[in-house]
């Protein structure tokens, strides 16, 4: 089950909290294979790695370049550190080269890019992050223009928090696939200001 879960985060940055919760993931696993033993260190062959949770269950969307290399890189360095520490757990020599699997970072504005075009909407199980904060008379006319698109232009958007609009993205995910669940970083200036509601149109 550990290894069937994915998960995206469409405001990775540098991927701290992919990185974070594929360490997460992994010690469940090494509990979870240590209770499979009853308790007992089982020795496994290079060939049979007990290991199944892979960085490649990990999605990211990411606006600047630079982070999404360091995201790519940071899964790789996290999954060589488990790997040697489950490689010591478990009495065999788990390598990490050479490279097998590989979490997808794209690098995108999450706002106009289709989710579903990052990860398989069937398959996705967790969405979260720390999306940008940017109150309504701050934010920039580019920020403006994908905030309202996100919003279908409903009357009253504009007077929102740009941050709003990750989880309304995320909103129309969840509505069509009941599987899913979503959390994001929030304060309360996703609900300070004035109240909209759906135009007609």
């Amino acid at each position: 089950k550990l290894a069937s879960l994915t998960f995206l985060d469409p405001a990775c940055g540098s991927g701290n909290f992919l990185t974070e919760t594929y360490l997460s993931l992994r010690r469940l696993e090494n509990k979870v294979l240590v209770e499979l033993s009853h308790g007992q260190v089982t020795m496994y062959s290079a060939s049979e790695s007990p290991i199944q949770v892979s960085i490649s269950q990990f999605y990211g969307i990411e606006l600047e370049e630079f982070p999404v290399e360091v995201a790519r890189v940071s899964m790789w360095l996290m999954e060589h550190v488990m790997n040697l520490k489950a490689g010591k757990t478990f009495g065999q020599v788990i390598s990490s080269i050479p490279l097998q699997h590989s979490a997808t970072i794209v690098c995108a504005n999450a706002l106009t890019t289709d989710w579903k075009d990052v990860v398989a909407p069937e398959k996705l199980h967790y969405i979260m992050g720390n999306p940008p904060f940017s109150g309504a008379r701050i934010m920039t006319q580019e920020q403006k223009t994908d905030l309202l698109a996100v919003f279908k232009n409903a009357n009253g958007a504009g007077d929102l928090d740009f941050v709003t609009a990750w989880f309304q993205k995320a909103s129309y995910l969840l509505h069509d696939y009941a599987h899913m669940q979503a959390a994001f970083v929030a304060t309360n200036s996703i609900c300070q200001g004035v109240g909209f509601r759906r135009s007609s149109n």
